[in-house]
């Protein structure tokens, strides 16, 4: 675990130093990243900061590389671990679901985008408001 640590780390720092998607540090970064994620993931609680962190930096990396499929991978772990740390409706979870549902329609899993989209709009109209952009927007994506 400690040593996966030590590679996601790493892989943060060279991943948001590097000069953009294309370039060897961005690949390497990714390659750390996603070496270390189902450590992580297997051996630290859903709520530790550093799986958090290591998750949300994959999912990063992942959508500058156009990986939609690992990024979507890498959200919902994200979300999984906001669920375990934020009350129900928290911003952060309306905004991860209203992403993971981005992602989702985008690689044409509509059904998963519409389930994820109406959690991330019942959340968003409690932390933002009925008429808030944001809340709109999430709300557009349910079929």
């Amino acid at each position: 675990v400690v040593h996966a640590l030590r590679i996601a780390g790493r892989g943060r720092e060279i991943g948001f130093s590097c000069d953009g998607p294309g370039t060897r540090e961005h690949q390497l970064a990714l390659e750390m990243l996603q070496r270390s994620a189902p450590v992580l993931s297997r051996c630290l609680p859903c709520a530790d900061s550093r799986r958090i962190s290591c998750f949300s930096a994959l999912q990063q990396l992942s959508l500058e590389a156009g990986n939609m499929k690992k990024a979507a991978a890498a959200a919902s772990a994200v979300l999984e671990s906001y669920e375990s740390v934020y009350p129900r409706y928290h911003p952060m979870i309306g905004i991860q679901h209203y992403t993971l549902a981005s992602m989702l329609s985008e690689l044409g899993d509509k059904e998963r985008a519409s389930e994820h989209a109406a959690l991330g709009t019942e959340v968003l109209r409690v932390s933002h408001g009925e008429n808030a952009s944001l809340t709109q927007g999430c709300a557009q994506l349910v079929s």
